[in-house]
C-alpha cells in the first residue's frame, strides 16, 4: 500500500494517493512514512490545518519536536486571512504561531503588519523588536516596518536610539 500511495504521488493523483497514506496511518503500518506523505501531499495542496495536524502526530509518535514547522502551518493560515482581509483571525493565527514556536521571526514581522493595517503601532514595534532576540538576520526586515510605526506614532528619537543599539550589537 506505501509503495502504492508512492506510485499514485508520482502520478500526481494525490486524492488517491492520500487516501492510501491514511489508511496506512489508521492501520499503524509505516505510519510514520505515511505521515510524512500526507504532510507533503497537504503542503502541495496548502491544506494548512490538515499538514498541522498530520504533523502533530508526526511530532507524538516520533517525539521529534515540531513546533517550528507548525509555527510556519499557522502563519500560513495567518496570511490567508489577511488576504481575505479577515485581519483579527489572522492576529489571533499569528500569535497562535509565536506561542508554538517563540524563536518565530515570521510570525513577529507578520503580527507587525497585521497590527500596523489595524493602526495599532505600539504593538507593531513591540512585535519587531522581538526579532532581534528571535533571528537577527531577519532584522533588515523588521527596520522598514519600525520606520512606519515610529513615524505613525512620531517616536523618531525612539527609532534613532534603537537603529543605533542594532549597530552596535549586530554591526551593520
Amino acid at each position: 500500500l506505501f509503495e502504492l500511495g508512492q506510485d499514485y504521488l508520482s502520478a500526481g493523483l494525490l486524492d488517491r494517493a492520500e487516501d492510501l497514506f491514511q489508511e496506512l496511518v489508521e492501520a499503524d503500518s509505516h505510519k510514520v512514512q505515511a505521515l510524512r506523505q500526507l504532510i507533503d501531499i497537504f503542503e502541495q495542496e496548502k491544506d494548512w490545518p490538515r499538514a498541522i495536524s498530520c504533523t502533530e502526530q508526526l511530532e507524538a509518535v516520533t517525539q521529534a519536536p515540531m513546533g517550528a514547522r507548525v509555527a510556519q502551518y499557522w502563519c500560513e493560515i495567518a496570511e490567508q486571512d489577511v488576504g481575505r482581509d479577515a485581519l483579527d483571525s489572522a492576529l489571533e493565527h499569528a500569535e497562535r504561531a509565536a506561542k508554538i514556536d517563540p524563536k518565530c521571526a515570521r510570525s513577529s514581522i507578520l503580527q507587525s503588519d497585521i497590527l500596523q493595517r489595524l493602526d495599532r503601532h505600539a504593538e507593531a514595534i513591540a512585535a519587531l523588536r522581538r526579532v532581534e532576540s528571535q533571528e537577527p538576520d531577519y532584522l533588515s526586515e523588521a527596520i522598514p516596518r519600525l520606520r512606519v510605526s515610529a513615524d505613525a506614532l512620531g517616536h523618531h528619537k525612539e527609532l534613532s536610539d534603537y537603529l543605533g543599539h542594532i549597530i552596535q550589537d549586530h554591526g551593520s
